[in-house]
């Protein structure tokens, strides 16, 4: 054997292998550069690692293996090129070859030294990963070579950017719930203020403070609210007036309504004529005439409400009719038509009393004072409808329409008019403020054919 055979590659079984396996390529790893000491290693350093790659070679002019190519690689360099895969502090990348055997290393503290065998138990895929105590181990088979190539990565690094994860995770968080705060707050004030406000200006009102106004240009059910409010509380300013103004046009209207009933030619001519009676006819009638008249003004000095049965107010036109008939000659007849019904049912005091003198003064004035009123009342449902028609000298048309007007207008309770005087709309009036709009006067007539007023106004009760 000469020297070469005795050379390390040719004992080691790698000359041998190259023969065999050609034209594969063979890789060896864990050498050392003693190993292939020559001319070309001369001036290395004998403890260098190598990784070693060899396949045979054939001469040209046999088909018998001449030799073998060995390309050497430094551990060193091939390290360099994937350490910076290693990133994270205190991961390593190592190879090892199917025996076992580390043969390249990122700090070269692993080199020649054989792999773990808990790792090893575990590595049994081309690639894979898994957790090995406090490491997380990443692995990947290179191909013919064998080798397989492990990254050990500390659970902390993972753990680390799980922790900056939550940490992240928690800041976005208290950002996006500090915005939501702000913003639930800013729309649950923007809801709340107004209707904070509306409590507020109705306990303000409760107090009596009222002309109230809120500000709102939402357009919105809350801005709706608001300015509802508004009108609410204007319209009961605007109400309190109107009902202070028709307490006193009802004070005003009874005090007329008293004043026309006596007046004091009126109580001056009824006296004239009982005294002439007495003078000239010498008859006993002027008692009866007396009791006629205290009867009249009896419940006007000593009665004080407003309301009447329906048969005192029919006694009470009875005998102011009496009187009237003692002035002008006993020419006016009365006819009643009452049902026993509506007897006991109350109703205004004094509201027959100025339509009979109106029908007795201007209707029969041109006939001597002669003449038929007929009285009748009617039910009809929850209302009583009182009928007064006369056998006078009617109205004009064009006079009519004026009176209509007058009675039509809201303000007929502040005109007067000379001819009728203050009684068709003193009565008109008073039925409208007691009893409301829907309650009124109604005149009809027809020139020298009569008059007729109708009267409605509702079963107020029947006296007990």
């Amino acid at each position: 054997m000469n020297a070469e055979a005795k050379h390390w590659f040719y004992t080691s079984g790698l000359y041998s292998k190259a023969q065999e396996l050609y034209p594969r390529l063979i890789w060896k790893g864990a050498a050392k550069a003693k190993d292939f000491q020559g001319e070309a290693f001369q001036a290395e350093d004998e403890s260098s690692s190598l990784l070693a790659a060899m396949r045979g070679v054939k001469a040209v002019s046999r088909m018998t293996q001449a030799g073998a190519l060995v390309v050497n690689l430094k551990q060193q360099a091939l390290a360099a090129t994937y350490n910076k895969l290693a990133g994270e502090p205190g991961s390593e990348i190592f190879i090892y070859d199917p025996d076992g055997t580390v043969i390249s290393d990122t700090d070269g503290t692993r080199l020649g030294q054989a792999v773990e065998a808990d790792l090893l138990e575990r590595i049994d895929d081309p690639f894979g990963s898994f957790t090995n105590g406090d490491r997380q181990v990443i692995y990947y088979r290179l191909g013919e070579t064998g080798w397989t190539v492990v990254k050990l990565v500390p659970t902390s690094e993972f753990v680390k950017d799980i922790w900056q994860l939550r940490y992240t995770m928690i800041g976005i968080l208290t950002v996006m719930l500090l915005a939501a705060l702000a913003i639930s707050y800013y729309w649950i004030r923007r809801i709340t203020q107004p209707l904070w406000q509306l409590g507020r200006a109705m306990q303000e009102m409760e107090r009596g403070n009222l002309g109230i106004s809120l500000q709102s240009d939402d357009d919105n059910e809350l801005g709706m609210l608001a300015r509802g409010f508004n009108r609410m509380s204007q319209s009961m300013i605007g109400l309190i007036e109107d009902n202070r103004k028709a307490e006193e046009q009802k004070a005003q209207l009874e005090i007329r309504m008293l004043q026309s009933q006596i007046q004091p030619h009126f109580i001056y001519n009824t006296l004239n004529t009982i005294k002439w009676m007495a003078i000239v006819i010498k008859a006993d009638n002027i008692s009866q005439s007396l009791t006629t008249l205290a009867n009249l003004l009896k419940p006007i000095f000593n009665r004080t409400e407003l309301m009447w049965t329906f048969q005192e107010e029919v006694q009470y036109t009875d005998n102011y009719i009496k009187l009237m008939n003692m002035r002008y000659g006993q020419g006016i007849q009365v006819e009643w038509e009452l049902p026993e019904s509506v007897a006991d049912y109350r109703v205004l005091r004094f509201i027959l009393q100025p339509i009979v003198e109106n029908a007795i003064v201007h209707g029969m004035e041109a006939h001597n004072y002669t003449g038929t009123i007929r009285i009748a009342a009617e039910e009809h449902n929850d209302d009583i409808r009182l009928v007064l028609s006369d056998t006078g000298t009617g109205i004009a048309e064009r006079r009519l329409r004026q009176l209509k007007e007058i009675l039509d207008s809201e303000q007929a309770g502040e005109q007067s008019d000379a001819h009728v005087g203050i009684g068709l709309q003193n009565v008109n009036k008073r039925l409208q403020l007691h009893f409301g709009s829907a309650y009124r006067l109604e005149l009809e007539s027809e020139p020298d054919r009569g008059t007729t007023v109708t009267l409605r106004f509702p079963k107020f009760g029947e006296m007990e």
